[in-house]
């Protein structure tokens, strides 16, 4: 197949609707799988989150901090594997609710010696000592203006902002504010707050909160799956450090196949009486686990299951640190008593018929 793949265009309506029945036929095959990824977005986001809220009711039972959790974990979505996002998110969360601050990079880990002198050798300016970005592709932009926002107007303003209507030119003054640079794209072009940080990551963001849009979200696992259909899988760099080698797309080439993407999945979800969401889920279970019978295992992973790992960590680090309090104030109390009786029994055998004892004040000799 990767030899000789059948050559279609999305454009095409013909090939439009071959590749919509070829997707049927994918769906109903997933949909008699042990897992299916039905119900991916809604059942397991609200597990997750009843997760967080049993183990920390004071932080998470309010709502608005699960909201700002959801928004970050959406923005480091970009180029991360379900679950790390929401793991470095939590992170984010954890600094925000113990200093008020959302850090564009994190504040607890910073450039050694040993790698500032990478960026040296490419010319850049010296980052020893300064914070490392959380992830390879963290939207800083989006963090700081998230940040700014926040002390300015509040985190019940925040949330509102980025799930009503707004417009870039609207958000770019709001951005010039806050001493960061406008958003680029048409100007006045109606959106949602969240699309201002990507279209990707504003549908994301929409669907895990379980708004009502029910938006496609075009990721890495959906366009492979569109690639495949389409026979081409792979372009290969005229340029750069991959230069010559066959590298996977990985996002829509154009706004024309974005656009025919998204009718893809209405015309599809219509058919199976699926919504969007859970249409793009279950393809996306059934292309993981196509990859992993061609041997690059690819299992779908749940939020869900990724922070009950998290909290188990978290208590079993919390329950290693008590038993190690506990250990050192055991050998700290023993060190102390046998320092006491050393005290009292300090006797040193000097000569035959006597002894020498050592007190706080002189040395005695007593007959023996």
């Amino acid at each position: 197949y990767l030899d000789n793949p059948q050559k279609r265009d999305i454009l095409n309506q013909k090939d439009f609707d071959d590749m919509v029945q070829e997707a049927k036929e994918e769906i109903a095959y997933q949909l008699k799988q042990e897992k299916t990824g039905k119900d991916w977005y809604d059942g397991d986001i609200e597990k997750t989150m009843k997760l967080l809220e049993a183990d920390n009711p004071g932080f998470y039972s309010g709502g608005e901090k699960k909201d700002l959790l959801v928004f970050l974990t959406a923005i480091m979505s970009s180029g991360q594997n379900v679950g790390y996002d929401m793991k470095v998110a939590l992170k984010i969360l954890d600094k925000y609710n113990e200093t008020g601050t959302i850090f564009p990079r994190n504040p607890d880990k910073v450039y050694s010696k040993k790698e500032a002198k990478k960026y040296k050798k490419r010319g850049q300016p010296s980052v020893e000592g300064k914070p490392i970005a959380w992830t390879q592709q963290t939207n800083e932009k989006a963090l700081a203006f998230t940040d700014a926002f926040i002390k300015d107007k509040g985190l019940t303003a925040f949330l509102d902002f980025i799930t009503k209507p707004t417009t870039r030119r609207e958000a770019s003054e709001l951005a010039a504010k806050y001493g960061l640079k406008p958003f680029l794209g048409r100007k006045d072009e109606p959106i949602i707050g969240a699309n201002l940080f990507g279209e990707k990551i504003g549908n994301f963001m929409q669907n895990i909160m379980g708004m009502d849009t029910d938006a496609n979200v075009a990721d890495i696992w959906f366009t492979r799956m569109m690639n495949r259909r389409q026979g081409n899988m792979f372009y290969v760099p005229q340029k750069g450090k991959n230069k010559g080698k066959r590298m996977s797309i990985d996002q829509p080439q154009s706004v024309p196949q974005r656009q025919a993407y998204d009718r893809f999945i209405d015309v599809l979800s219509k058919e199976m009486g699926e919504s969007r969401r859970d249409t793009q889920a279950i393809l996306w279970y059934f292309e993981q686990g196509l990859y992993s019978k061609l041997g690059v295992p690819s299992e779908p992973k749940k939020y869900s299951e990724v922070v009950e790992g998290i909290l188990k960590q978290r208590r079993d680090d919390a329950r290693r640190s008590i038993l190690q309090s506990n250990e050192f104030e055991k050998q700290k109390k023993s060190t102390s008593k046998t320092s006491r009786t050393k005290k009292k029994t300090n006797k040193i055998k000097k000569a035959q018929g006597g002894f020498v004892d050592r007190n706080t004040y002189d040395w005695v000799y007593t007959d023996g």
